[in-house]
């Protein structure tokens, strides 16, 4: 977590609050809500699947629950009138809606179309969604925007261009609209997940490299409630320090090994041009063709840094 930045203003409370999550219909959105209702918040889960959010209903009756799709702007504006009409008291939005796709350039038949797509849901979605609660959260005492983004912001992984590219468009728009805020009663808080136990890359829910949904979820409770004027939420395997202990040296030389620690933001030199194990990594499935090109490359990175963001 960043110790460089720190808010003057009241700050994020874990309980008492009402808290819309578009896109939590599973994966860490669902578990997200889950353990905040339980914290004492008013939760509203949205998605697209009308059939996710009625399973929700049923399991879970107190959490409330709204037909929401982020790529569409007109859903997104039916959807915000809707919440804020039943809830008033809405003070905090993430916007945690997104997808993962693999991507290959040097093939690039489909690219474009799943570039657009992820262009589409993880950065103009957000960004329509502050666009659309803005206005409202001006008007409460308190009130948090909790963005999403990534390790791969920070660090990209070569077989997810876009989707590194609009984590790291995340980042900066919450750097930035944290300075516009600044003094004002919103404050802008960024979510850092690393690679998680669920389903938004093939195979990545049984990958033993990626966090333990529960485990993650659980610490990020943790570090909202013990360190609440906090404006980056990174659990210690985001950190850069834990990241260099855990990786094995091949993983940041651009192979598709990497997926094995993707999401581990961290800048490191690799000291190896040895052939990456890939074909023993237990990681997301990644095509064949994808894997043979970059198998014997050594890194070009050279700095190393205790925060990632540098």
């Amino acid at each position: 977590m960043s110790g460089r930045l720190r808010r003057t203003l009241e700050c994020m409370n874990i309980t008492g609050n009402t808290i819309f999550i578009p896109g939590a219909t599973s994966g860490i959105g669902l578990a997200l809500a889950l353990r905040l209702q339980q914290k004492g918040n008013t939760v509203i889960v949205g998605g697209r699947r009308t059939e996710l959010l009625e399973q929700i209903r049923t399991e879970h009756p107190d959490i409330h629950t709204v037909a929401i799709d982020t790529a569409d702007p007109g859903s997104i504006d039916a959807a915000a009138a809707s919440v804020i009409a039943e809830h008033p008291d809405l003070n905090v939005l993430v916007t945690m809606a997104g997808i993962m796709r693999v991507e290959d350039w040097t093939s690039p038949a489909g690219s474009l179309a799943t570039a657009e797509a992820t262009v589409t849901t993880n950065l103009l979605g957000p960004i329509r969604l502050i666009g659309a609660f803005i206005e409202h959260l001006q008007t409460r005492p308190h009130a948090t925007i909790m963005t999403v983004s990534s390790g791969l912001a920070f660090t990209p992984l070569r077989v997810t261009p876009t989707y590194n590219a609009t984590k790291a468009a995340i980042h900066m728009l919450s750097e930035s609209l944290r300075l516009q805020f600044d003094g004002t009663t919103v404050e802008i808080v960024e979510l850092v997940p690393p690679a998680v136990r669920t389903d938004l890359m093939p195979g990545q829910r049984d990958s033993e490299f990626a966090m333990p949904l529960d485990d993650f979820v659980t610490e990020v409770i943790e570090l909202i409630d013990t360190q609440p004027d906090a404006t980056e939420i990174q659990v210690d395997r985001v950190s850069s320090r834990s990241a260099r202990r855990a990786m094995p040296k091949s993983v940041s030389c651009g192979c598709p090994y990497s997926v094995s620690r993707m999401f581990e933001g961290l800048r490191s030199r690799c000291r190896t041009s040895a052939r990456c194990e890939v074909s023993r990594a237990p990681a997301i499935l990644i095509p064949r063709s994808m894997t043979s090109a970059t198998s014997q490359r050594p890194c070009r990175r050279s700095r190393v840094s205790s925060d990632p963001r540098t």
